[in-house]
């Protein structure tokens, strides 16, 4: 196992991930993804593939302002991290909060749904 795969390592890159998401830093998010990535949101049908992807993702921080991700779940296995989370905002023009779920992959017990990211590229270490 190359230490790019290591647990430690993919739960370093989670946490750079998760914190680029809730910073809505759209380039620390894309520089983690190769240029051919695939954006799934599956809560609202919709792909996006390569710089589409950004473009779909700025959206949702501009639909969602106040968006923000919390892990549920995390494993991580040689090769093969998996997380479960929430997403949750306030509806825009109203006080009411939203909560969705996103996460990746197939984690023991978990479910799909949510926002699913791919790329045919490992996370770039920084």
């Amino acid at each position: 196992m190359s230490e790019p795969d290591a647990p430690h390592a993919l739960e370093q890159a989670i946490a750079r991930y998760n914190n680029a998401w809730n910073a809505h830093d759209l380039d620390a998010i894309m520089a983690m993804h190769a240029p051919d990535m695939v954006f799934e949101n599956h809560t609202a049908g919709e792909v996006a593939v390569g710089d589409e992807a950004r473009e779909h993702i700025d959206k949702i921080f501009h639909t969602w302002p106040d968006i923000e991700f919390s892990t549920r779940r995390l494993y991580v296995r040689a090769d093969m991290p998996s997380r479960a989370a929430a997403a949750s905002s306030v509806i825009p023009d109203s006080r009411a909060s939203r909560t969705g779920r996103s996460g990746s992959g197939g984690a023991p017990g978990g479910r799909g749904g949510g926002m699913r990211t791919s790329s045919s590229a490992a996370a770039q270490q920084t």
